[in-house]
């Protein structure tokens, strides 16, 4: 998911030096409960992994990719924090960034096409005016 909080930064976070794909920078997020929708998945996994409620607005990309470790599926969804709440938990490692300013070096693989349009769109809300994309592969 991406979190954005007025539409030129987006909620940003660390993976775990003993995950997968260590000490890359990742968006809120996970893996969907059977018989949960992806854009259900997108607010409980914003509330568990940073204490900020939202409302998942617009899908903004779905993209599969194959690592060494397994394929993935990912559904980006563009949310807005519920309220004036949006400040991560002090004890998750998540922070706000510039949109303009993240680097596809420090992100999975499978978030590239995601960061080029971050990176390019004047505002997040402009980017989801362009609609969802078709589903990539890689």
């Amino acid at each position: 998911m991406v979190l954005t909080r007025d539409g030129t930064r987006c909620l940003v976070g660390i993976r775990s030096s003993e995950t997968s794909l260590a000490n890359m920078l990742e968006f809120p997020g996970g893996k969907s409960v059977p018989g949960e929708s992806t854009r259900d998945t997108a607010i409980r996994e914003c509330l568990e992994e940073t204490g900020i409620a939202v409302d998942a607005i617009q899908l903004l990309e779905h993209r599969s990719h194959d690592y060494d470790h397994g394929r993935v599926a990912l559904d980006f969804w563009l949310c807005h924090a519920r309220g004036d709440h949006d400040q991560p938990s002090a004890t998750q490692p998540f922070g706000w960034r510039p949109t303009r300013e993240l680097n596809l070096r420090d992100f999975p693989k499978a978030n590239a096409g995601l960061i080029r349009r971050l990176v390019a769109a004047e505002s997040l809300e402009q980017l989801a005016a362009g609609g969802q994309t078709e589903s990539t592969h890689d």
